[in-house]
């Protein structure tokens, strides 16, 4: 019986239908992405700024940037990965293009777990259960939907990991982990856990190695770019009800925890934290918990995501599950294989993982329209609407006045539709600076700074310094500088 699974195992079918499934829901994913985009449900941030980091790029400045302070990308993280990616963005330099890409590349990590589910479940019904419900989830949605972010890369890369470890194709796994440290600076936090699972696993050697890998590529971005150094403001506003001093450091958040280990559980406990956990973790039925080993490759985005004081953090509509969702749902498997003796029967346990995937992908997620799911901070918009597709036509036309080579200031939600070009900034900040404004009065109705937005617009209009040359649908207008 058990060379019959074996030869089973083998099977190109069950492979060639996950891969199947995971591009037809890439494709999809991509599609529903761009419509998005281009019913103004993406921003300056982040997709504007990945835009404008990648189109620098291809042009010889490496993660360089107009937006970010300093002229560069590694003032906020460091993510050398996007390098790897200008070819891929040279092909077609705009914003659709990395928000296609990311819709197909989260969707191909159905494969790498299937591969480890079949490998651990020895049932390819199992594996590709467990694969489809990663597609279904809400924990993948916010990721493929929201903008576009270097750490959402991580994804698929981790189950590559935990893949290439388990079948034991050694220098696979320094490839993927290699390519984990240079998607962005934190992720080496995340691959430390990885390399404690494989020491305490039987590989010793490539344990130590991944540890001490990753400690030494903290030390050298921290201590040699010090992106972290600088960064203390943002820690401490992510994690405000816990670090008191206004530039606390992750170490003031450790003795807040160990000295008030009460005021920390109240705020784990809290209701919105408690939901997103139900969300995370209730279709997989809370089997990441049960398994044997390696319940601890969870630890670190659990701590991020609930200690969190910042409700993104805590959210599927954004990209943060990314430090959860490839370990939740490779532990799932484990479990399974430790609850469930006989492969044949695991099947069930992984079936009722699927449908429950499917409910809450349908009730919470992008599968189906309704009020739950959102693009981050924005409505997720993939549908057709007569009036934003108006409203795109006019900034299509719009946009065509603008040439390649000018600077631009422009709106919250129109930024990202000009953002492929050297200088692009956010109106109302420098665009006196500018040689064209491009804005969207709809931009300001949900904004933060619409007093600022609004004052930016009459002192635009009176300066005598732009002229109106185009006007659209939704408020859209655009200006040229006179001289």
């Amino acid at each position: 019986m058990r060379n019959m699974v074996e030869i089973a195992g083998r099977r190109p079918l069950s492979l060639l239908l996950t891969s199947g499934v995971a591009l037809g829901w890439g494709l999809l994913a991509g599609r529903w992405a761009v419509a998005n985009h281009r019913h103004f449900s993406t921003s300056l941030y982040d997709l504007a700024i990945y835009d404008n980091v990648l189109w620098r790029t291809v042009h010889g400045h490496l993660l360089g940037s107009s937006i970010i302070p300093g002229g560069s990308h590694a003032g906020t993280h460091f993510d050398p990965v996007l390098i790897l990616l200008a070819p891929l963005y040279a092909l077609a330099p705009q914003a659709e293009t990395l928000l296609v890409f990311q819709a197909l590349w989260l969707a191909s990590g159905a494969i790498p777990l299937f591969l480890l589910g079949r490998r651990v479940l020895r049932d390819e019904p199992a594996a590709l259960f467990l694969a489809t419900a990663l597609l279904a989830h809400p924990s993948l949605h916010g990721p493929t939907f929201y903008d576009f972010h270097s750490v959402s890369l991580a994804g698929p890369l981790f189950l590559w990991l935990l893949f290439f470890l388990e079948s034991g194709r050694d220098r696979w796994y320094v490839a993927a982990f290699a390519l984990l440290l240079i998607t962005r600076e934190d992720m080496a936090l995340l691959v430390i856990p990885v390399g404690l699972y494989a020491w305490t696993g039987g590989r010793p050697g490539l344990g130590r190695l991944t540890v001490a890998g990753a400690f030494l590529w903290l030390a050298l971005v921290k201590l040699g770019l010090a992106l972290w150094a600088g960064g203390g403001d943002d820690f401490a506003w992510y994690y405000r009800d816990l670090v008191e001093k206004p530039d606390g450091t992750l170490g003031d958040l450790v003795v807040s925890v160990v000295t008030r280990p009460d005021r920390a559980v109240r705020h784990i406990l809290g209701a919105p934290r408690l939901a997103y956990l139900g969300l995370m973790f209730g279709p997989l039925l809370f089997l990441p918990f049960l398994a044997r080993r390696g319940r601890y490759l969870m630890a670190y985005g659990l701590m991020a995501t609930l200690l969190a004081s910042r409700g993104a953090m805590h959210s599927v509509h954004f990209q943060y599950t990314t430090l959860i969702y490839p370990f939740a749902f490779a532990l799932s498997a484990t479990a399974v294989t430790r609850l469930v003796a006989r492969p044949d029967r695991r099947r069930l346990l992984a079936g009722a993982v699927l449908v429950l995937s499917l409910a809450a992908g349908l009730r919470f997620g992008a599968l189906a329209p309704n009020d739950s799911f959102r693009a981050g901070y924005a409505d997720f918009r993939p549908r057709s609407d007569a009036s934003l597709a108006a409203q795109y036509q006019d900034l299509v036309l719009l946009r065509a006045m603008i040439p390649g080579e000018s600077s631009v200031a422009a709106s919250w939600h129109v930024a990202p539709h000009v953002s492929n070009r050297r200088t692009i900034v956010e109106f109302p900040d420098s665009f006196t600076d500018q040689e064209w404004v491009i804005v969207r009065t709809e931009d300001f109705a949900a904004s933060r700074r619409r007093g600022e937005l609004e004052s930016g617009l009459q002192k635009l209009r009176a300066s005598g310094a732009y002229a109106m040359v185009g006007q659209g649908a939704g408020g859209l207008s655009v200006w040229r500088r006179l001289d």
